[in-house]
């Protein structure tokens, strides 16, 4: 799905001193009726693309000469947006994965009209961050659309259609769309009630819920964990250095370093089952059938909504985290099982929970209070005079 350039074809391309290497272009119509457009620089291959019509091919071959000259040809900045978005998806599909294509298509096809009918010329970062600020939605969702939108005026930049993306430096406010989703851990004792009726749909399944929850792996690090990666001995442990999430190729874990994460006695047993006997190269975590896990079937095999209702998967990963500082495991300790670059990521955990200056605090209250149960508070002399601070 090509756009053609219409009107602006007796438009001079700008003057440039001749170079030693001139860029070349060759334009010719193949056998099945289509038009492909090949530049070469001197005797080296620059691009090539096919298109449906002549006039697709004879555009898209000038921006490519003008960015090899360094410059941008002036008539493509004038293609409306609406125009350059249909090429764009329409060069995007197959090169990124299906799911990635329609949240990008799904994006866009939201764009006010204003602005699919502006010139991808004239758009400014004010036009950016006023389409963001009326994204109505969660931080995620107005953050899914600066990320799309990023995406296609870099490709804008490198077709030649602009000089630079307006999305550069444009960023999304947290007071921008709803407040972000407050985690919702568990507590382990909680937690064993609910893999109990998981239990009884999906045993394998209730399983892997209950190792997520001690080793606070994420959902990526899970899927991608293999056989290989359980090590045994007086410390088992688990060695975690990919990820994979759904619609995207494995890639090194978010923190971008190795680690090891123990594993609990509690869970040991289940983990030493599932790898006994298996080749290293297996993924650990699987279905019934030996597939890697997916994240909507996982939650469909386990009725989760019906056991779980209001949780996210990823509260297992704040289960292990908030059971971890309760039990009295070190800051640095937590941040390096859980893979945090940033200590200040982990802290979230210890706000949630409170201070160890917070519980005693709170005790003090609670004995001067006249809680039940609680420590009688100390008498005083009926003489003293007591003033306020």
């Amino acid at each position: 799905m090509g756009f053609a350039v219409v009107g602006l074809s007796r438009l001079p391309l700008p003057r440039k001193q001749p170079s030693s290497r001139r860029s070349s272009v060759s334009i010719r119509k193949t056998s099945s009726g289509r038009w492909r457009a090949v530049v070469k620089n001197g005797r080296n291959y620059v691009a090539g693309r096919t298109f449906d019509r002549k006039a697709d091919a004879e555009a898209w071959e000038r921006r490519q000469r003008a960015a090899l000259d360094g410059l941008v040809d002036p008539r493509a900045g004038r293609v409306l947006v609406r125009q350059a978005l249909d090429e764009w998806l329409d060069h995007r599909r197959g090169r990124v994965a299906q799911s990635t294509w329609a949240r990008d298509a799904s994006v866009t096809s939201r764009l006010p009209a204003a602005l699919l009918q502006r010139q991808v010329g004239s758009v400014k970062p004010t036009d950016i961050e006023r389409v963001l600020s009326r994204v109505i939605g969660a931080t995620a969702t107005v953050e899914r659309t600066r990320i799309t939108l990023a995406a296609f005026w870099t490709w804008c930049v490198r077709e030649g259609l602009v000089l630079a993306s307006p999305v550069a430096g444009v960023k999304v406010s947290r007071s921008v769309g709803a407040p972000p989703r407050e985690m919702r851990p568990w507590t382990w004792t909680e937690l064993d009630l609910v893999t109990e009726q998981m239990q009884k749909v999906d045993a394998a399944m209730a399983d892997v819920v209950r190792i997520l929850a001690w080793t606070g792996l994420r959902w990526g690090e899970a899927r991608a964990l293999r056989v290989d990666a359980v090590v045994g001995g007086d410390m088992p442990v688990l060695r975690i250095s990919r990820s994979h999430s759904e619609g995207y190729a494995e890639k090194v874990t978010k923190g971008k370093a190795n680690r090891s994460v123990p594993i609990p006695m509690r869970v040991w047993p289940l983990v030493r089952e599932m790898a006994d006997g298996r080749p290293g190269g297996d993924y650990l975590f699987t279905t019934g059938r030996g597939a890697q896990l997916h994240k909507s079937n996982f939650r469909r095999a386990l009725k989760w909504s019906l056991y779980a209702p209001g949780h996210t998967i990823h509260d297992l990963r704040h289960t292990a985290a908030t059971e971890w500082l309760r039990a009295g495991v070190d800051l640095r300790t937590v941040q390096a099982w859980l893979g945090h670059e940033s200590i200040s990521a982990t802290q979230v955990y210890v706000h949630y929970l409170g201070t160890a200056a917070d519980r005693a605090g709170f005790a003090l209250v609670n004995a001067f209070g006249g809680t039940p149960g609680a420590p009688e508070a100390p008498t005083r002399d009926d003489t003293t005079t007591v003033r306020p601070r």
